[in-house]
């Protein structure tokens, strides 16, 4: 849950996104970019649905998805870093 007084720009089963977050998202999708109040309204509203959805995705893959061992991940990431050594 964010912070008290955290702005919610919107909810998923429980799961809050908040303001800050749809803003960072913003930051990095466009980092040089400057808006005027209307279309920072305009440019959050487009990008929440894509939090959403992406959240709604880490919700369903922490419930379903296979546990991976992290020693396992990083046996695959040592074989995957020699056979590029090797190439």
């Amino acid at each position: 849950q964010p912070p008290a007084g955290e702005p919610v720009a919107a909810t998923a089963n429980g799961e809050a996104i908040t303001l800050a977050e749809v803003d960072a998202a913003l930051k990095q999708a466009l980092p040089r970019a400057t808006f005027t109040a209307a279309q920072l309204r305009q440019m959050r509203a487009e990008v929440l649905p894509d939090l959403v959805d992406d959240l709604l995705l880490r919700q369903f893959l922490r419930k379903n998805a296979p546990k991976v061992d992290p020693a396992e991940i990083d046996a695959q990431l040592k074989a995957f870093g020699e056979k590029l050594k090797q190439e």
